[in-house]
C-alpha cells in the first residue's frame, strides 16, 4: 500500500504573518518571480530549479533547486502547511509543469511547480506474489552464499589482514586486459577436425 504522492518544486520566501511590512515586500517579490516562472517553458523543470536556487529562502530545498521529492498530500500539509497541500491537489488536474499562484502559509510565501504524480497503490497479494517470491529467493541465495564463505573461512583457518590489505593500491581506472581462453566455469568446445587434404 502507498498513498497518492506528488512531487513539487517550490520557491519559498520567508514572511511570517505577524510581520506585515516584510510580508508585503515578499508578496511583491513572489508575484514578480511567479511571472518569471510563467514565462519559462512549462516542462523545463531545470529552469524553474535555477530560479528556486537563486531566490528561494528555504535552506533545506534551495540547494536542491527547490525539489520537495515525492510526498503524500498529508506529509505536505504537515511539513509546509495545509495551504501547500491544497495547492498541490489543485495542480493535479493540469499535470506536470503546472504552476500554482502565490501560496500564503504561516511561514511565508510559496510558488509551486508540479513535477510528478504517483497514484495511490493498494495491491492484493496475488498481484505481487511473484515479486515477493523472487525477493525472498534472492535473500535466501545471498544468505546461503555468505554462510558458505564463512564456513570455508572457518574450515581453512585463514584470516584476512585488513591493515595489509588496506595498503594495496588498486587503480580502478586501469583498463582490463582482454580475456584469453574460455571464461571461467565453461567447458571449451572441441576443436573442429581439420579437413584431410587428398593428393
Amino acid at each position: 500500500m502507498r498513498p497518492e504522492q506528488v512531487r513539487l518544486s517550490h520557491l519559498f520566501l520567508a514572511a511570517p504573518r505577524a510581520d506585515a511590512a516584510r510580508a508585503e515586500t515578499a508578496r511583491v517579490k513572489a508575484e514578480k518571480l511567479l511571472a518569471e516562472a510563467k514565462a519559462l517553458p512549462p516542462k523545463d523543470f531545470t529552469a524553474f530549479g535555477r530560479l528556486a536556487r537563486a531566490h528561494s529562502e528555504e535552506p533545506r530545498t534551495q540547494p536542491l533547486d527547490g525539489d520537495l521529492r515525492y510526498r503524500s498530500l498529508e506529509e505536505l500539509g504537515r511539513d509546509f502547511g495545509p495551504e501547500v497541500a491544497e495547492a498541490a491537489r489543485g495542480l493535479l488536474a493540469s499535470g506536470p509543469g503546472s504552476l500554482s499562484g502565490v501560496v500564503r502559509t504561516d511561514a511565508g510565501l510559496h510558488v509551486l511547480q508540479l513535477t510528478g504524480h504517483q497514484s495511490a497503490l493498494n495491491l492484493k497479494l496475488e498481484d505481487v506474489r511473484e515479486q515477493i517470491v523472487n525477493r525472498l529467493s534472492q535473500e535466501k541465495r545471498t544468505r546461503a552464499w555468505a554462510e558458505l564463505l564463512a564456513g570455508l573461512e572457518r574450515r581453512s583457518g585463514f584470516s584476512v589482514d585488513a591493515a595489509t590489505l588496506s595498503r594495496v593500491h588498486v587503480d580502478v581506472s586501469t583498463p582490463m586486459r582482454p580475456l584469453s581462453g574460455p571464461p571461467p566455469g565453461s567447458i571449451p568446445a572441441p576443436l573442429p577436425s581439420s579437413p584431410v587434404e587428398r593428393p
